[in-house]
């Protein structure tokens, strides 16, 4: 006589397909096609990308009360829209930068340990049913790290390099000048690098309106058009300005040396972050950044190492004057933007002579 099994029947063994516990059947009327747009700092760049879509996405933002606003958070979203936010993260946060430098590697620290704790507020709040995200790029390695990803496609929206070709800029610079106070002051961990790399990599598609990025990933960017502000042609310009703060990754350096070169005088635009005595012997101007932090500037030096928000350099291209940048600016090419390699101070210096505004000559 057989005996019977003594294993109790599962959902996975009872062949009953009918019954109301069964996975199919209870999930059958699921639609898994939900979309999360994951955001931080309005660009309007991918302000436009955004409505221009006919989906109707979940948005995730750091900030939306309407009667509190905040320009930082004020994305113009699809009517469809539904939209969450973590507000008392933002604010947490805001009130931490305030507290801290304007630059420097506590302030990078503080601001990626908030990123983490977004990321995590944001995935927590993620519908099961959301099979497409698009990920503000901040937010990304956390989000693979806690498998948030998984299973999911997902697109990127890229603002700067990532991380292991931005650490890679900033020790070819470290090298070069050594004695910089600043371009060592901080670094991701390996953990985070890699996972940044890894969701790169897996992502469906790269956007972007940053131009060096958009050469990172050809195969799979979808490259956006910069918004520039109106046009505003001022009076004649005739001083030479650097677009500071005076930090190595700025491109101080290669502005110090091409500035010894020409013995000419120059404005000085933002802080001296470096050391106190780095313009000595030079013929500078300070000025701070403000309202007319453009005055009477007709060439901007903008020689960067790493430049991912060039709205300034936007705004001074409208206005009429002519720039000198790298291809980290991200922009393209036009009649009055000039590239220069970072750490080329003869060609930087040649530059500003061809230019003929070298008109103050001792």
């Amino acid at each position: 006589m057989a005996l019977e099994s003594t294993v109790p029947a599962s959902c996975a063994s009872c062949g009953l397909h009918q019954c109301h516990h069964n996975v199919e059947k209870v999930l059958s009327h699921v639609a898994l096609d939900g979309e999360a747009w994951l955001l931080d700092e309005k660009w309007e760049e991918f302000n436009a990308y955004l409505l221009g879509l006919s989906s109707k996405p979940h948005v995730f933002l750091p900030w939306n009360f309407r009667f509190l606003r905040q320009p930082n958070y004020a994305w113009r979203l699809p009517k469809c829209a539904q939209v969450s936010a973590a507000p008392r993260l933002t604010l947490q946060r805001s009130m931490a930068m305030r507290s801290l430098a304007l630059q420097g590697g506590r302030r990078q620290s503080v601001l990626e340990d908030f990123d983490r704790r977004i990321a995590k507020a944001y995935a927590a709040k993620l519908p099961y049913t959301t099979n497409k995200l698009i990920v503000w790029q901040n937010f990304l390695p956390f989000l693979h790290m806690d498998k948030t990803l998984g299973g999911r496609a997902y697109d990127v929206l890229l603002w700067r390099a990532p991380r292991h070709i931005l650490h890679g800029k900033l020790a070819q610079a470290q090298s070069n000048y050594p004695e910089s106070r600043t371009l060592a002051d901080f670094r991701s961990s390996p953990e985070i690098v890699a996972a940044e790399r890894v969701s790169l990599q897996a992502a469906q598609r790269i956007i972007t309106p940053h131009r060096e990025l958009a050469e990172l990933y050809p195969d799979k960017t979808h490259l956006l058009e910069w918004r520039w502000p109106a046009k505003q042609v001022e009076k004649e310009r005739t001083k030479i300005g650097f677009f500071g703060p005076t930090i190595g990754r700025r491109g101080a350096y290669v502005v110090r040396e091409a500035m010894k070169k020409l013995d000419v005088s120059f404005v000085v635009i933002g802080k001296n972050l470096e050391a106190e005595d780095f313009w000595s012997d030079l013929k500078m101007e300070p000025r701070s950044f403000g309202v007319q932090w453009l005055d009477e500037i007709g060439l901007l030096l903008a020689p960067a190492i790493t430049e991912y928000k060039p709205r300034l350099i936007m705004q001074a291209l409208q206005r009429g004057v002519t720039v000198i940048a790298t291809k980290s600016c991200g922009l393209p090419e036009s009649e009055n933007l000039h590239f220069v390699d970072p750490y080329d101070a003869d060609a930087l210096a040649a530059k500003i002579e061809a230019l003929s505004l070298c008109k103050s000559r001792a």
